[in-house]
C-alpha cells in the first residue's frame, strides 16, 4: 500500500505494478484488489498490473494480456478470454476446465459438427465456426467445471420449469464428491474411463451416491474444441 501511495503522491498518471498483492493473505488480497481497482478508477489512472494470479487479473482488469514465455497468446476483456479462449493453454490457465480427447465424426451443413469422444465415449454436437475442422481431425474437447448440469437418471425433463431442448445429454458415473463451503465438486467418469469434474453451488440439493450413474447436460456453446497438439502435456502445463 505504501508503494502505491508514494507513486500516487508524485502525481503519476500511470502505475506499473509487479505482483502488488502477492505478499498479502489470500483473504485480505481479495478485499484489497477491489479497493485497488476503485482507487485507479477514481483517480483516472492507467495501471499496468503484472500478476500470476488468474482470479486477481479477472477481478481487477479491464483488459488482459495473457503471455507465456515472453509471447502474447491472447488479448481481450476478462469475459472474452474466459468464454472464448483461443488455445488450450488459455482455456486451462483461466478458470477450471476439463479436457478430453476425441475426433470429428461428421461435418454438418451449418457451422456445426458432430464429435466423438475417444474409445466409444459420448457423441456431441459442437460449433465449427469458420469451418476450422475437417472430418476425422483429432481434437481436444474442453468444457468448464461450472457449465455442467447433473441430474438423476430418472429426472423428468418434461415436467421441468426450464427449457432443456437446446442441451445435450450423456451418462456418467459419480466417483466421489467434495463439499467445499460455497461449492460442491463432483468427480465423474465416462464408460471409456475418461474422468472429468463438475462444480455446483454448495446449496445444490441432489445427493448422489458414490458409484451412481447420473445424467450430464451441457450446451454446445459451452464446449470448446481445439486441434490436437503435438505435445498435449506441454499445452496443459501452466508454466
Amino acid at each position: 500500500k505504501l508503494g502505491i501511495a508514494r507513486a500516487i503522491a508524485t502525481g503519476a498518471k500511470i502505475l506499473i505494478m509487479d505482483e502488488p498483492l502477492g505478499s498479502l493473505d489470500p483473504k485480505v488480497s481479495k478485499v484489497f484488489r477491489h479497493e485497488l481497482r476503485n482507487l485507479v478508477k477514481d483517480l483516472h489512472l492507467t495501471a499496468i498490473h503484472v500478476t500470476h494470479n488468474q482470479e486477481e487479473a479477472m477481478a481487477i482488469a479491464d483488459k488482459i494480456v495473457l503471455m507465456r514465455a515472453g509471447r502474447i497468446l491472447q488479448v481481450g476483456t476478462p469475459y472474452n478470454l474466459y468464454e472464448n479462449p483461443n488455445s488450450i493453454f488459455v482455456a486451462n490457465f483461466l478458470g477450471e476446465t476439463n479436457f478430453l480427447q476425441g475426433f470429428v465424426l461428421k461435418l454438418l451443413k451449418n457451422e456445426d459438427m458432430n464429435i466423438w469422444i475417444r474409445l466409444g465415449g459420448p457423441k456431441l454436437k459442437v460449433n465449427n465456426e469458420d469451418h476450422k475442422f475437417n472430418l476425422d481431425d483429432n481434437i481436444i474437447i474442453s468444457f468448464r467445471y461450472e457449465d455442467i448440469y447433473l441430474f438423476p437418471l430418472d429426472y423428468n425433463f418434461e415436467e421441468s420449469p426450464y427449457d432443456w431442448s437446446e442441451m445435450q445429454f450423456f451418462n456418467a458415473t459419480l466417483e466421489y464428491s467434495r463439499f467445499i463451503g460455497a461449492t460442491k465438486r463432483f468427480y465423474l467418469s465416462l464408460e471409456n474411463g475418461d474422468k472429468f469434474i463438475a462444480v455446483k453451488l454448495g446449496t445444490f440439493r441432489e445427493e448422489f451416491e458414490v458409484g451412481e450413474k447420473v445424467t450430464i447436460s451441457i450446451h454446445k456453446d459451452d464446449i470448446h474444441v481445439f486441434k490436437s497438439p503435438e505435445n498435449l502435456l506441454h499445452e496443459l502445463s501452466l508454466t
